[in-house]
């Protein structure tokens, strides 16, 4: 299983939150999984309708290996993202997987 966490790059963070932020993600989620893979040096773009409005931040990819979907830990962690990262909502997806 493979679980990624689609994180913004908030334009109002100074670059230095930003990297504690983000390294403090990739510390926990390393000591809870044994590792992770964060796709930072290119960030991609998301968009979505809000009231009527196109809304776009730049958002950054990092990807988990688990072999057990915890779903418990991962409703709170994404909880925990969304309150650190001052959004309403972070996306946090898990995909089935076929390690070759």
């Amino acid at each position: 299983m493979c679980v990624q966490l689609f994180l913004p790059l908030t334009r109002q963070d100074s670059p230095r939150r930003r990297h504690r932020l983000i390294a403090a993600v990739q510390r926990e989620l390393t000591n809870e999984f044994g590792g992770v893979t964060a796709f930072i040096n290119a960030p991609a773009e998301g968009a979505w309708r809000k009231a009527q409005r196109t809304v776009r931040d730049e958002i950054i990819v990092i990807e988990v290996m688990v072999k057990r979907l915890r779903r418990a830990w991962w409703k709170r962690y994404k909880r925990e993202l969304e309150r650190r990262f001052v959004q309403d909502v972070v996306v946090v997806r898990a995909i089935r997987m076929e390690v070759l």
